[in-house]
């Protein structure tokens, strides 16, 4: 891509994320009706809404990842830091974690990519596990794993500082909570929403690389998925994910104007874009984890290749 077209679609403008408003109004909107209803279909409905905003709020706080929410580094690191108290995960764990993804998108080095394997026993726990009960995995990842392997000076001192904040906060609300006798309402309109939103954040991480060519470079080591205006603009464009990829400095806003921009280049290397989340996800569920092998051969049956997909298959065995 031209030098000039890249700058321009790299300015950061504050305008567009007005909507990060309206986000957390009807997140704590319904939050509101599910701890004074006393109807459980009510409440489910609530928590399933609450969640996918929760899930529009991350995608405010990825953003911030890559300093493309706000013009100055320090606006968007203390935003991060804000946005992800209700999720009980330090901000720095998740950034420090989400820019060594993209240095080593789709490698072994990626840390992303726990879900390639050997396709053994523990693989499929470890798949299935994060899909049903991502929320409390990434906990445990980023709350003690990762900074443990990574982290040592400034950044734990920022990790533990930043853990300190969230249970305090926890804390004083809880307090709160029992001196007024609704500690159970507190659990309810805490866990609900972030279970919903645990589901939806574990579909989004499948679809964005699931499947894509292994070790192959940004651009066909992601997926695009088209989907629908509403998803897009809930989600901020977080699923034209080929074009993040590639330059990650580009905000959210001008993902669909970036795609547009590349798309010469994602058909040339025969990058996957699709039209349904639902679909990716559901052979993503099917399938399992990946291994090497497997991965070559969904590749080979996706692209048509019937010869070099019979080869493959008897030199490992498999027919």
């Amino acid at each position: 891509m031209e030098k000039e077209k890249l700058k321009k679609l790299s300015e950061v403008r504050l305008l567009p994320n007005w909507k990060i408003f309206l986000f957390y109004a009807i997140w704590i909107l319904c939050c509101v009706i599910a701890w004074h209803t006393p109807n459980i279909w009510i409440k489910i409905i609530c928590f399933g809404i609450a969640g996918y905003f929760q899930m529009g709020i991350v995608t405010f706080m990825h953003e911030c990842t890559h300093n493309t929410l706000f013009k100055k580094k320090w606006q968007n690191f203390y935003a991060g830091i804000f946005m992800m108290i209700p999720f009980v995960i330090s901000f720095i764990s998740f950034k420090d974690d989400h820019l060594r993804h993209h240095r080593y998108n789709r490698t072994e080095k990626d840390p992303d990519a726990a879900f390639m394997g050997n396709r053994n026993v523990g693989d499929f726990l470890v798949y299935y596990g994060y899909i049903f009960f991502g929320i409390f995995l990434s906990v445990i990842q980023f709350t003690f794993i990762y900074p443990f392997q990574y982290f040592r000076g400034k950044k734990l001192f920022i990790h533990i500082g930043e853990n300190i904040l969230h249970f305090s906060c926890y804390y004083f609300i809880y307090q709160w909570a029992v001196l007024h006798g609704v500690e159970n309402k507190l659990f309810e309109i805490f866990w609900g929403p972030l279970i919903s939103f645990s589901l939806l954040n574990s579909i989004r991480f499948v679809t964005e690389h699931h499947g894509t060519p292994w070790d192959k470079g940004q651009l066909a080591g992601s997926r695009t998925i088209t989907s629908n205006p509403v998803h897009s603009f809930c989600w901020n464009n977080i699923n034209w994910h080929i074009g993040h990829h590639v330059y990650p400095t580009v905000p959210w806003y001008n993902l669909q104007l970036l795609h547009k921009e590349i798309l010469p280049d994602i058909e040339e290397q025969g990058a996957e874009v699709r039209k349904s989340t639902f679909a990716v996800f559901w052979e993503a569920f099917k399938h399992g984890p990946e291994s090497i092998e497997s991965n070559k051969l969904r590749l080979l049956k996706r692209n048509g290749q019937s010869q070099e997909l019979t080869d493959l298959q008897e030199n490992e065995g498999l027919v």
